[in-house]
């Protein structure tokens, strides 16, 4: 479960330029869980100032063109400051439509864990409820079908002022949608410190059914089998040997064979000689049938 942190009353106001230069004078080290939570009175203090979002909005619609250039999460996400430690970001939360609700199977979200800790204010609105677990991931292999221990079944709300922390490949939730328009402000460290792919859970069997890549690296790895040339041989090899990503390895792998048939056998002796198990697993699943990390295949 995400570890709910409760602050005492504080209805202080700061500015972003002001929370950055607390954050740097504090040395606070992210990748270290305490110092997130040592931090999060600076958040909450951030998250008092209701001038924050429009004001950002306001200062970058004055360059249409240039609005939001380094967001990769989509219209739902913003960015409020990219330093090198962390980024900030606010979130909207819409509630369901009726609509979505006519739409047979339709989910709101995906049950999922994160790779990166976040930490989290309700900064507008009701705010999201959220159904949480806990996993252990130094137990998990991280093969797609691997059943999981998921622990602790409870359901959070984050209305506005009130702070969580979710931590890296520990927690996993599901947003449920709020009752009306709600935004949640995200502390992200920049640390690095988890290579392995997000996952996503089938909550019914508890097994991993999915793997969820932000980055955009999985797709273009995929790319480079499907349409590259012999110009990008050596960058998959290297991309297959370094790669402290299983996953990103073994489908460097595949698409290796993809440009190389003639190979076959010797990328798959390499494969194996790596000697572990979530590389072997996502590597043969994905060149007997590709696809099968997005889930596209699961009731196949």
């Amino acid at each position: 479960m995400p570890i709910e942190i409760k602050l005492p009353f504080d209805d202080k106001s700061i500015e972003l330029e002001e929370y950055v230069d607390i954050i740097e004078t504090q040395k606070y080290d992210f990748s270290r869980q305490e110092d997130i939570i040592d931090s999060s009175p600076y958040l909450k203090q951030l998250n008092n100032n209701k001038n924050l979002l429009i004001e950002r909005i306001t200062s970058e619609l004055q360059d249409l063109q240039a609005f939001q250039k380094s967001n990769l999460y989509g219209p739902k996400v913003f960015i409020l400051l990219s330093h090198p430690k962390f980024f900030l970001r606010a979130v909207v939360w819409e509630p369901i439509s009726q609509l979505e609700r006519s739409i047979k199977g339709f989910n709101y979200d995906i049950c999922h864990d994160h790779n990166f800790d976040i930490l989290t204010a309700g900064y507008f609105g009701p705010g999201y409820e959220t159904r949480t677990y806990t996993y252990e991931y130094n137990k998990t292999t991280g093969c797609l079908g691997e059943k999981i221990d998921m622990k602790q079944k409870k359901i959070y709300a984050l209305p506005e002022g009130k702070i969580l922390l979710y931590r890296a490949k520990e927690d996993i939730h599901i947003q449920l949608p709020p009752e009306s328009l709600s935004i949640s402000l995200n502390l992200i460290p920049n640390n690095g410190s988890i290579k392995a792919p997000q996952y996503q859970f089938d909550e019914s069997t508890h097994t991993i059914c999915r793997y969820l890549q932000n980055s955009g690296n999985e797709l273009m790895v995929r790319m480079a089998g499907a349409l590259g040339d012999d110009n990008m041989i050596n960058i998959l090899e290297k991309i297959f040997e370094a790669n402290t990503n299983r996953h990103i390895g073994a489908l460097a792998a595949v698409s290796l064979i993809q440009l190389c048939p003639a190979r076959n056998e010797e990328i798959k002796e390499q494969v194996l000689g790596k000697h572990n198990t979530l590389l072997t697993d996502i590597f043969f699943k994905e060149l007997a049938k590709a696809g099968t990390c997005l889930g596209l295949f699961e009731n196949n």
